[in-house]
């Protein structure tokens, strides 16, 4: 508890630096508050012992929770369920998008002064707008005690839901298992020439910063002269592309979409080409969440031992103590840790994904 109240602690003081207005007393843990909170920077800070009764009960009167995020069927619709089973007094009303896409309708909804968004879950490279805006609002939720510390946003803006690796997708019908690339250097082979393709998205762009940490620029040069193909789309739809055949390999594809397409018998498989730049995503409260009691709950359940379990269960890794401990031994990349100035190396990286390679046409 006293690691709770420290994290707390330091979630009211950068609450005011960091969106949704300066919060007002946070009660200690052991003692209930003297009245309930009311804003939704005190309710997202609030640790009194009778946290969980104030929260459900702030949440009977909202009804509902909505949330905005980038996670793929049937992983969310799954949670949302389970949730629901726990809380049936709440019903959440899912939007499921890009990053791009999440990050316009919010501008476009904080430009019309509307409040819609209680809940972000998508990855943490896509919260880069949100939180510079201060459209987030920092919390604490007791579930954080079980995550290192490290995962965890050093300002307590969000904490991680989920993880997961880019990779090597290739379609199994047409690459064996034995010609397909274990390394970085085997995509360099001239059989593969015209073959691959990469996604435009920022799950692209983190594959050339990969592989400029990882190989350097000759090796990127070498690799365009590969004629490797853009394509306009998200990982998850380049998967697809995988899948249906229309691209025989891609190394911008994540682990995590490959297991849901083999679940359902689809001719597809992975491989880790090391290091696998990691994909981390996190829940955040929005700084206006018109239903903060209930969005509190939800954020808490996402974190639990239970919401992490449907998360694994259904290819993503976690960073929760004793989720899924040593699933991943293959080394492991975190970008943004390595890249000092990440926002000006990724613009870098932009530019030189679309001068290196094809854009598909």
């Amino acid at each position: 508890m006293g690691k709770l109240l420290s994290f707390v602690a330091i979630g009211a003081l950068l609450a005011s630096a960091c969106g949704g207005g300066g919060p007002g007393p946070v009660a200690a843990p052991g003692s209930p508050s003297a009245a309930p909170p009311t804003t939704v920077a005190d309710i997202a800070l609030y640790a009194a012992a009778d946290r969980q009764k104030v929260l459900e009960a702030g949440a009977k009167n909202e009804g509902t929770v909505s949330l905005y995020t980038s996670a793929v069927a049937p992983t969310m619709p799954l949670i949302i369920e389970a949730f629901q089973a726990k809380y049936p007094f709440l019903k959440v009303e899912m939007y499921r998008a890009d990053n791009a896409e999440l990050n316009q309708r919010f501008s476009q909804e904080e430009q019309a002064g509307k409040r819609i968004m209680d809940v972000l879950e998508t990855t943490t490279d896509g919260m880069t707008a949100f939180i510079s805006n201060k459209w987030l609002q920092p919390y604490a939720s007791p579930e954080t005690a079980a995550y290192p510390k490290d995962s965890l946003h050093p300002q307590a803006i969000w904490a991680p839901t989920r993880a997961s690796y880019v990779g090597l997708g290739y379609n199994t019908k047409l690459v064996s298992k034995a010609d397909a690339p274990k390394t970085f250097d085997d995509l360099l082979d001239p059989k593969w020439k015209a073959k691959m393709s990469i996604a435009s998205s920022a799950t692209g762009v983190r594959f050339v910063g990969n592989v400029l940490f990882s190989k350097g620029e000759d090796y990127l040069k070498k690799l365009g002269a590969q004629n490797v193909r853009v394509q306009n789309v998200s990982g998850r739809a380049l998967a697809d592309l995988v899948v249906a055949g229309e691209i025989p390999l891609s190394p911008t594809i994540f682990d995590s979409h490959v297991a849901d397409s083999k679940s359902q018998g689809a001719p597809i498989e992975w491989v880790p080409l090391e290091p696998a730049v990691v994909n981390l995503a996190a829940a955040a409260l929005s700084a206006k969440a018109p239903h903060p009691n209930a969005s509190m709950l939800f954020i808490d359940f996402l974190l639990s031992e239970q919401g992490q379990k449907i998360y694994f269960d259904h290819g993503y890794g976690s960073t929760r103590n004793g989720i899924g401990a040593g699933a991943a031994t293959f080394k492991k990349l975190y970008l943004e840790n390595v890249t000092p100035n990440y926002e000006e190396s990724f613009a870098k990286w932009q530019a030189l994904l679309r001068s290196t390679f094809t854009a598909q046409r």
